[in-house]
């Protein structure tokens, strides 16, 4: 693999935060993984009480590949997406995970009730929420690349629609931050959700926990 490295000459700057190691163990690290004519671009600096450490390492595919490679990569076992699958375990219901049968590969599929639960970041699916904020850099790249995801959820509803299956978004501002739910009034709305019923549902953060349905 170094070998293929060393024979590419693109480079590409990757950052890399390691919190609980000593800049030393860093140091090791890398000198096990890079190759030795890269040595002396390695620079380490303190960000935020992390160590951070950035270097260059060939790039051994093309713009093209990368992007697709990118588009593919879907967040799991995030920690929102655990305490909900934690909540609904406690709770004695059972689920299947990342079901890829179904369009957009939902976060939880509860087969017995013929329903999804989507535990979506806010700044990924552009929640305007207290979590939300719009970056300053780069503004377009990631105004196309969020409004491409809110799209993608979109046609998925309509998917699922067509298919009877009922769907549950939960917001990742419900789980986290000063507007977050209790845990024990969050798992009676959901599991009312699941029996009573029929439409999909949004649940956010900062709003009376009642669900929200919507048609």
């Amino acid at each position: 693999m170094l070998d293929l490295l060393r024979g590419c000459c693109k480079p590409v700057v990757l950052s890399v935060s390691y919190p609980n190691l000593e800049p030393v163990a860093v140091a090791g690290i890398l000198s096990l993984i890079l190759p030795r004519e890269n040595a002396g671009a390695v620079k380490k600096h303190s960000i935020h009480s992390q160590l951070q450490t950035r270097f260059f390492m060939s790039d051994i595919v093309n713009a093209e590949t990368r992007s697709r490679f990118m588009a593919g990569i879907k967040s799991v076992n995030t920690k929102p997406e655990m305490q909900v699958r934690q909540l609904l375990h406690q709770a004695g219901f059972r689920y299947r995970l990342h079901e890829r049968r179904l369009p957009g590969t939902p976060d939880i599929w509860l087969p017995r009730w013929k329903a999804v639960i989507e535990v979506n970041g806010c700044f990924w699916h552009g929640h305007m929420c207290h979590l939300f904020k719009w970056p300053r850099s780069h503004e377009a790249f990631w105004r196309g690349k969020i409004e491409a995801n809110q799209k993608r959820d979109k046609s998925h509803l309509h998917e699922l629609t067509a298919l009877g299956i009922k769907s549950l978004t939960i917001w990742e501002c419900a789980l986290k931050g000063k507007k977050r739910h209790d845990q024990e009034r969050l798992i009676k709305v959901i599991s009312w959700w699941l029996h009573e019923s029929a439409c999909h549902g949004d649940i956010s953060g900062g709003e009376e926990l009642s669900l929200i349905n919507m048609a």
